[in-house]
Order: structure tokens, then sequence, then C-alpha cells
């Protein structure tokens, strides 16, 4: 393809000719693409040449109409809401009225799009306001827009405490300032219009703790001011119970404590504190636990043990590197970490938890056949060490617990080969007769796995005890899933096993594969004289074929030319028909049948070799209107030759129904 590509393109005549005709083509593309595609895929371009040149614009749905509010480029939105403008209705429309036929409304869409110029020139040409502004309100203030805020709140009565809250929480402090100078509040008072019936209701609602929460301090700074202009009153400042809340954010918590110093009682601040330590706040977490004077034993025990539920780590280590520990008050099973890999990962990642599990956390040997399923090797390494594990007899016992085939259970099933590797090493895998019983070779194995694949097969001796379908289902599994390197080992494995006795089950993943080599030792090694149907059903070509007639290995020929059918295998049924088998015997009416509507000229030739043979009549009728049906004119000049003039005319009003072409097909000939 390069070669051909490059002659053409390296050849002035050739490329000067292709261009020249290319220029005359009219797109097809260009014609079929609607506006939707256009605007999706940025096509500026393709959209204004099909303006200039009065191009119809296709539009699939009314909802692609819509995306015209994505377009930011002006003159362009105008000259396509102009050439689309039946879409885009003004007239106003009554939610509450079910049998109605809602209006999509230009302006919530156009604040959807944050289409600022789109929003001015709706409003301009009378397009009607949205019934609820506060949810348009709400996206403006979000996308962070603050032209477009101020636009809605001037051209509206209606306020939104989401907007607000929002801002706040976003830090957009321009915004935040803008509404809250624009909302018509007393105190903490302020009128939402958030009920279904538009009416406004008074809902509670306090700035300052919002942003004391949520926002950044400058956020904090603008609102407390905010409120100290609107209540006149210089002094204001945050109450005990805003303070209480500002756990949630340590940086205002330390400005607030820094500059207003508040008087908060020890209670209130270790409630702060275990408040802090649930939502994983770090900043507010070192600064509160400095700030209370009585840290009892107790007290830390309790808010460690909590942060270590978490699988907070650096809250962990705040705590714990202020006070001797107590780690034997733990089980991993108490705080369920290990159930939970992320966050225990997390926790163990860092060099510093390690002292954690050193220090006399316990282990218990539920939990350790847990983390069997989620830790890396050198992870699994420090839980193992810390269970008082014993090896007896290649048994791994923690606490008297036999764990082994649960260990390797739990890791097979989460895919956790880096653990199977570590128990190789410490030869804690189960014997054979276990390893059957819990079905093991259910389990994908990807081809980084291939050595633990390998030990398992060569360390313990499970084909003694096992039936070989199942190392022939793990086979098919790599073929199917393109995993040659586990293939190719499971074949040698198989051809350098002792204790097989069955080997048939292998015979379709030789046939599946086309491997001479591995379908030679199948048959000289388990003495193989006739395979199975299901086998049949693999054979890809007349080789493997003519391997089996030659080798006088028995099937069932009549199954395998059904199955040949089936797959439109035709050069296996050509080759057992031609008489390569010379055990092949007079096939069935059902088969000559199959045979015949195989809608393949070759297979019609034998078709009629073989139905003089048969005992009945064969369906020549329907053989003959099936390749009709599929326009076969080979076929049917075939049988026309060779038909009688008796069954011509059956077909012949079936014939007059179908195309001209194969009409006069059937009356010319004779």
């Amino acid at each position: 393809m390069d070669t051909l590509y490059k002659s053409v393109f390296d050849n002035n005549y050739l490329k000067d000719l292709i261009f020249s005709q290319v220029k005359t083509f009219r797109s097809v593309k260009y014609d079929q693409v609607s506006l939707g595609w256009m605007i999706e895929n940025s096509q500026w371009t393709l959209l204004k040449e099909k303006l200039a040149k009065n191009d119809d614009i296709i539009v699939t749905s009314k909802d692609s109409a819509f995306l015209i509010f994505k377009i930011k480029e002006e003159a362009l939105f105008h000259q396509l809401f102009e050439k689309l403008h039946g879409y885009y209705s003004k007239e106003d429309f009554d939610q509450t009225k079910i049998d109605k036929v809602y209006n999509v409304n230009c302006i919530e869409k156009a604040i959807e799009h944050d289409n600022l110029f789109a929003v001015r020139f709706l409003i301009n040409n009378g397009f009607p306001y949205p019934k609820h502004p506060s949810k348009s309100l709400e996206v403006a203030v979000k996308n962070n827009n603050f032209e477009l805020s101020r636009l809605l709140v001037q051209h509206s009565n209606m306020y939104s405490l989401k907007a607000i809250t929002t801002a706040i929480q976003n830090n957009h402090l321009n915004i935040a300032q803008f509404l809250l100078n624009n909302g018509q509040f007393d105190t903490t008072i302020f009128y939402s219009p958030e009920s279904p019936s538009g009416a406004p209701k008074v809902t509670s609602f306090d700035p300052l703790l919002i942003a004391i929460k949520f926002g950044n301090i400058k956020m904090f700074k603008m609102v407390l001011k905010h409120l100290k202009r609107k209540h006149q009153n210089k002094d204001l400042k945050p109450s005990n119970e805003q303070i209480k809340e500002s756990y949630y954010n340590g940086k205002v918590l330390k400005y607030i404590f820094t500059n207003y110093h508040p008087q908060i009682s020890e209670a209130d601040l270790k409630q702060m504190l275990e408040y802090a330590i649930q939502q994983d706040q770090l900043i507010s977490v070192e600064f509160l636990f400095k700030l209370i004077q009585n840290k009892d034993q107790d007290f830390v025990n309790k808010l460690t043990k909590l942060a270590f539920s978490k699988g907070s780590l650096p809250v962990f280590n705040i705590l714990n590197g202020n006070s001797k520990f107590d780690y034997s008050i733990y089980s991993y099973s108490q705080v369920k970490a290990l159930s939970s890999s992320n966050r225990f990962k997390k926790f163990l990642k860092l060099s510093n938890s390690e002292s954690a599990i050193n220090g006399g956390l316990k282990v218990t040997h539920g939990c350790v056949v847990q983390a069997a399923g989620a830790l890396s090797k050198n992870m699994y390494k420090i839980i193992l060490n810390n269970s008082n594990y014993v090896m007896s007899n290649d048994r791994l016992l923690v606490n008297d617990n036999d764990i082994s085939v649960s260990l390797v259970q739990r890791a097979l099933e989460c895919q956790n080969f880096g653990v199977l590797r570590l128990l190789i090493e410490l030869k804690a895998m189960p014997i054979c007769d276990e390893m059957e019983s819990m079905s093991w070779t259910k389990y994908s194995f990807p081809e980084s796995a291939v050595d633990v694949l390998h030990h398992l097969f060569t360390q313990y001796p499970i084909a003694k005890t096992a039936d070989a379908a199942f190392v022939r289902d793990l086979m098919m599994r790599s073929i199917a899933n393109e995993r040659p390197i586990i293939l190719g080992c499971l074949i040698q494995l198989v051809m350098n096993s002792e204790s097989i006795s069955d080997y048939t089950p292998f015979l379709d993943v030789a046939f599946t594969l086309s491997n001479t080599d591995f379908l030679d030792f199948l048959v000289k090694k388990g003495s193989i004289i006739e395979i199975s149907p299901p086998a049949i059903k693999n054979i890809r070509s007349t080789v493997q074929l003519d391997y089996l007639i030659k080798k006088k290995i028995n099937f069932n020929t009549e199954y395998a030319l059904y199955s040949f059918i089936a797959n439109h295998n035709l050069d296996c049924v050509e080759y057992m028909l031609s008489g390569a088998d010379q055990s092949w015997k007079t096939p069935s009416e059902g088969l000559i049948n199959s045979l015949g509507k195989c809608g393949n000229i070759k297979t019609i030739k034998l078709f009629y070799s073989f139905a003089s043979q048969c005992h009945s009549k064969p369906d020549y009728e329907g053989i003959y209107k099936l390749a009709v049906d599929n326009t076969c004119l080979e076929i049917i000049e075939f049988l026309n030759e060779k038909e009688p003039p008796s069954t011509k005319f059956s077909v012949f009003s079936y014939v007059s129904k179908t195309s001209a072409s194969i009409f006069n097909k059937f009356i010319k000939l004779p």
C-alpha cells in the first residue's frame, strides 16, 4: 500500500489528475452531515460554507437545534438562528398543565451552554424568561460567569440560596458579593422562590456559616465585612456556634482562632477534633490537637482508633506522634481495614505505618486471608510477619488455623499473583487434592503469571488426580483471550506430563490451533483411534482431515459433513466427497439436501453426483428456489441443464415473481 501511495503521489501527472477530479465531486458526507454533528465536532468552516451557499441544514431532532447555543462566534450564531428560527418559540408554557406540549425555554438552554451574548439576544428579542430562574442562576454561578449572573439578577426579582451557597463554596468572590448585595434579607433570613407555587418561602440562611465551612479566608473576610455593613456593627464577629463548624475548614479555623481568640470549652474542642478526624481534615486535626490541654490516654486511643478505621495515615501519625500509643488495643478485623483494600493500602504505603504494624497490632487469621486478595507482595509480608504464622508440613497456620487453601483461593479470585509467588517461596501451597476440590482452573491467568501456572503443574501433580478436561478448558480460554505464552506453557506441560491418562480432550485444542506437532503427539501418546463429535467441529483444514484419514482415526463422517456444511467449510466438504475417505458411505437424503442448499456451485455438482445414489427423491425444487432467492445465476444455469422440464415448470411461477435478470436467464435456457 505504501509503495502504491508513493507511486501515485510521486507522479505529478497522476497527482494533478486525481485532485482535478476530486474537486468536481460533491461529497456525500457534505450532504449528510447534520447540524448536531457539525457543532459537536466543531466543524465551523463546513457550517459557514453551507450557510454561504444557502444549503439545507439537516436538523435531526429539536434537541439538536438547541445546540446552536454552544456557538460562541456571535455573527455565526445570529446567521444560523435566523435560518432556523422556526425551531425557537417565543410562546410561554405552563408546566402545571399535563396535557399541553411543553416548549423548550431558549434562554434556559443558552444559560446551560454559558452563552452570554445569546442570552442578551434572546431577552432583547422578547423570548420568555425561565419560569424558575433560580436554577438558571445556579448554573451561571457554577460556571463562574459574573456578567451572566448579573444579567439574570437584573431581569428577575427572585434569588437562589443555592446560587449564593455555590458561589461561596467555589470561592467565586465577586459573584458572591454581588448576590449578597442584591439579596433582600434581614439578619439571617433570606427569601427564596423554591416553592412549587412560585411564592417566596422564608428559609434560614447564614452566609457567614457557609463561608466558615466551605470558603477560603478571603471569602470569610468578605462575607463578614458585608454583614458588618448590613448590620452597622463594626464589632461583629463569628459566634461560638458558627466557630464550632469551622473544623470542616482548617485554614479558616486557624484564622478565626488566631485573630478572634474565641472562648471554646475543652469538651467542644474535643468534639470538633473528632468531627475533623471523621472528615479527614488534616490542618484542623493538627491545630485542634495542640489547643486541647487534657490529652488523657483513653481519649487519644479513641481518636487514633477512629483515624485508623478511616484509613487516614497523616491524621494517625499526628495523633500517634503526641503520645505512646497502645497498638495492642486493635485488631485489623475490628476496623475492617483489610476488607477495604484501597484504604488499607493507602495506610500501609508510607514507612511510618510499618512501625504501627511491627508495634503489636493484632492480626487474625481471617484478616490474613482477606489481605491475600488486595495487598502487594511486600505489603503482604508485613501482615504475614505480624500474624505469628507457623509452617507445619507445608501448611500455613495462624493461631492454629490452617488457611493454606483459603489463601490460594482468595489470591486467585482477586488475581493477586504477587501473593501467590510469596506463598510459593514459603512453600505454603496446598496439596493437590485440596487444589482440585476448590476448582482452581476456573480462574484466568495473564501472560505475566505464567510462572505461577507452571509451578501449579510441575511442583504439584494436579493432573494425576484431576480430569484433563479442566486443563483443556484453560487452553481454550487462553486461545480466546489471546494469551500465547500461557497456551505454550500449557502445551509444553501436557507434552511433558507422565500422569495424564486421557489425551482426547486436547484434540480440539490441536485442531483449533492447527498445530500438527501437538496433534501428532496426542495421537501417538494417547493411542487415539477415534475422535468425538466436539473435536470434529474444530477441524479447520483439509490438512487436518487428511491427517485423520491417513492415521486411520475413526470419526463420524456424516456428522463431520453436517458440521462442515454448517460452518461453510466447503474445502473439507469437497475433500470428503471427492473420495479421499475410502470408508465413505452413501449419504442420507437429509445430508444431500443440506449439501444442495449450501449455495455453492461446487457443492451443487457434488449434490447431483450423490443424488442418484439416494433411495428417495431429494428436494430438487427447494434447492432450485433457494438458488433463485439468492440470485445464484450460475447455479440456476446448471440446474436448468440438469433438471427435466417438469421440475422447471413446477418452479416457473416462483421464478416469475423474482427479478428480470433471473427470469430472462430462466426462459432463455432450454
